[in-house]
């Protein structure tokens, strides 16, 4: 199996801090770059390297990991003064986490290949707290000698890796992968709303749900935060929104009729709006309970 010297991760968020974490507990060599470094600090304290300058750690490292906002953020780490465009050589390998769209994932993928860089499309289903663990999934889109080279950087953090084709196909199934959860969790939180709304007891109702096929670990994990109304993040709520209209850019692209994914989106928008977007994604509860008392 190909061992991996070194791993550079390009974002420093909640997800790109536990990735750090995950991957220096299990002995791989790692140095984290934020464009906020004060961000990073929690890091420094443990002892995690951190790099102040982007090229000091884009020469130093043969993996590259971006887990970025979203495709324009990516972009413009790629494209900017001493980005990662001008470090980019065929001895590097640039492994794409970030959830980012379609379109600039294959963009991305061009542009590096053109330079020489190998690139892996890997986006992941799961969250901080699943890395600890190494329970996220990952969905690979890309040349099998690219992942082949990342394998045991991506063992490190995940329970399975799942080859879903070319590059494109990882964002494509992350895409899918993530209008399921919103499917889920909006479900959710109109069935608790209609149900408060008619004057049923949520702990009833919840004990009709727990006890048959309807139940799930994304219901128990946020049926407990809707009803405490308790929306510490563990997927900010803007995210998920910014995931529902890559979702429909991809729809639009392919074809796919998802009437319901924009009735999603529209409602994620609309707690943007009431300025919930950095709660978590669960939040939308919120919207739909405001809705239902004709605020």
């Amino acid at each position: 199996m190909a061992t991996v010297a070194s791993v550079g991760i390009i974002g420093g968020g909640r997800m790109g801090q536990a990735i750090a974490r995950r991957l220096y507990a299990q002995g791989i060599s790692v140095q984290v770059w934020n464009r906020t470094a004060e961000r990073l600090q929690g890091l420094v304290a443990e002892g995690i390297p951190v790099a102040s300058d982007l090229p000091d750690l884009l020469r130093a490292h043969p993996v590259w990991i971006t887990v970025l906002n979203d495709g324009p953020v990516t972009r413009s780490v790629w494209s900017m003064p001493g980005g990662m465009a001008e470090y980019a050589t065929p001895d590097k390998v640039w492994l794409q986490m970030g959830s980012i769209d379609y379109p600039t994932t294959l963009a991305l993928a061009h542009e590096a290949r053109r330079r020489g860089l190998r690139f892996l499309d890997a986006p992941v289903l799961g969250g901080p707290t699943d890395i600890p663990a190494g329970r996220l999934i990952v969905m690979a889109g890309g040349d099998e000698e690219v992942l082949e080279a990342v394998r045991p950087v991506l063992e490190a953090l995940s329970g399975r890796i799942v080859p879903m084709g070319p590059v494109g196909t990882g964002t494509l199934a992350k895409l899918t992968s993530n209008l399921l959860l919103a499917h889920m969790v909006v479900g959710l939180a109109e069935w608790l709303s209609f149900g408060q709304q008619v004057g049923l007891d949520p702990l009833h109702l919840w004990e009709v749900v727990k006890h048959s096929k309807l139940y799930n670990l994304v219901f128990e994990a946020k049926f407990a935060a809707m009803l405490e109304e308790n929306f510490q993040p563990s997927f900010a709520l803007q995210w998920m929104a910014k995931d529902l209209w890559n979702i429909l850019e991809a729809a639009r692209q392919f074809g796919a009729y998802a009437p319901v994914a924009h009735t999603m989106a529209v409602l994620y928008q609309a707690a943007q709006n009431h300025g919930l977007g950095e709660d978590d994604y669960s939040a939308v509860y919120q919207v739909l309970r405001l809705f239902s008392r004709g605020t």
